[in-house]
């Protein structure tokens, strides 16, 4: 467990460093993050929690592309992360 609190601490500590105060705002742009092999017990993400940290299951895919990039797909997200639509409209359901 003490690993695994010196790298949310490193971690939030590096996103710290270079933010943009506004935006983060704005968007709700979470602190740092950190990945686990496997999905985290309860007993984990409790003990994580007791350390004054919020914790949000952000699930994506990312697609490798022809021109050697990513494409990282998230789900829609309404608590943090928020998304920025710069131009155009998000896609509506269909109507049935």
């Amino acid at each position: 467990m003490e690993s695994l609190r010196a790298d949310i601490a490193n971690s939030i500590g590096k996103a710290s460093a270079r933010h943009n105060h506004e935006s983060f705002t704005k968007y709700n742009v979470e602190d740092g993050n950190f990945r686990t092999q496997k999905r985290m017990n309860k007993a984990q993400w409790k003990s994580v929690e007791g350390l004054g940290l919020s914790l949000y299951e952000l699930f994506y895919r990312e697609f490798k592309l022809e021109n050697g990039s990513t494409l990282r797909v998230f789900q829609n997200r309404d608590q943090v992360d928020l998304v920025c639509l710069m131009d155009g409209a998000f896609p509506q359901a269909p109507e049935f």
